[in-house]
């Protein structure tokens, strides 16, 4: 018996009763879908805009001290895209994009990848709002100043909130009803979602094992030889003990804690991160099923299987019998030669 969670199988045998008519893909999105992605686009885009202003303006350097490094590459990674929450903003972009110009490519043929970055961008809102923040405010590493905490609330809130929001309403598509065709059970997915998580992790561990060069700080910022190593988020991704915590000053002046170091046994903090990560992941892929089910469909579903398993052992049958006969018609010329 197929179970009845394996829709695109189904789907795939030319099942009417599931797979969806492929007329329907010359259907636009719906419009709420739209407006909430140009909303997402100007908002994330705008959030990296100030973001990136901060770090390359000379007079915004001067106010806000948000870097200790010197050198314009380094700003650029350290200071923005090495995070898990920048690349994720970015991706969620870069999705408005594509379902905006390419709806209709094979990339939005099924939800799998408006989900996968659904989960990436509630796992940034989740745990920096529950694992990162309370450490950073008690190890004096959350940055005050007004370009990190406008971008904060972008990258962590309020662009999240419009991407849920857009995955709710771009429920539908590419169909003007409900289709099982967009529900989400297969290992594949959570295979690859779990990729781009442990690519991240690996990195954000060799990075903070990684001796930097002394060329990428201001002066005033050096931590000493044998101390230059870079943490993600601060203390709370910090396994290096000669690595020096960032902290910021009541004036948001960034400084290295030389009291204050890492632990490998920060590893530890992959076990809630795990559970919010999975948390996040189960439950948006349940709501986006169970979104994506009209009603009465599980009963077609389990109709569907049952004649597809009766036509199936119909033509087993139907073989068996044919090829007995054909035997038997055998075994008759042989004797009579």
């Amino acid at each position: 018996m197929i179970s009845p969670l394996h829709l695109i199988n189904i789907s795939d045998k030319n099942h009417s009763i599931l797979a969806g008519n492929s007329d329907l893909r010359k259907h636009n999105f719906r419009k709420q879908a739209f407006w909430f992605a140009i909303t997402g686009i100007i908002v994330g885009l705008l959030a990296f805009l100030i973001k990136i202003y901060s770090i390359l303006d000379p007079m915004a350097q001067d106010q806000s001290k948000i870097s200790v490094y010197s050198s314009f590459v380094a700003r650029l990674w350290f200071d923005v895209f090495h995070y898990f929450t920048e690349q994720n903003n970015l991706l969620i972009i870069i999705c408005y994009l594509l379902f905006i110009f390419a709806f209709k490519s094979k990339l939005f043929n099924r939800r799998d990848f408006i989900v996968a970055c659904s989960i990436y961008i509630n796992l940034v809102m989740f745990g920096y709002w529950i694992v990162i923040i309370p450490s950073a405010i008690t190890n004096r590493s959350f940055n005050t100043n007004p370009f990190e905490l406008s971008t904060t609330l972008c990258f962590h809130l309020i662009c999240p909130i419009i991407f849920d929001l857009f995955t709710i309403f771009s429920v539908n598509y590419p169909y003007d009803c409900r289709n099982p065709i967009n529900r989400i059970n297969n290992s594949r997915f959570w295979f690859l979602l779990c990729i781009y998580l442990f690519i991240y992790s690996s990195y954000a561990v060799a990075i903070n094992f990684t001796q930097l060069p002394e060329s990428i700080y201001y002066e005033k910022y050096c931590p000493p030889a044998g101390h230059r190593f870079a943490s993600v988020y601060g203390s709370i991704t910090n396994f290096n003990s000669d690595c020096f915590n960032l902290v910021y000053d009541k004036m948001g002046y960034p400084s290295f804690a030389q009291d204050s170091c890492g632990s490998i046994f920060y590893l530890l903090i992959a076990f809630p991160v795990g559970i919010v990560f999975l948390s996040c992941a189960f439950a948006i892929v349940a709501i986006n099923n169970v979104l994506s089910t009209p009603r009465g469909m599980v009963e077609q579903i389990y109709e569907a299987n049952r004649k597809f398993d009766e036509e199936e052992n119909n033509f087993f049958m139907f073989y068996n019998q044919v090829a007995n006969q054909e035997i038997k018609v055998l075994k008759k010329q042989e004797k009579k030669k």
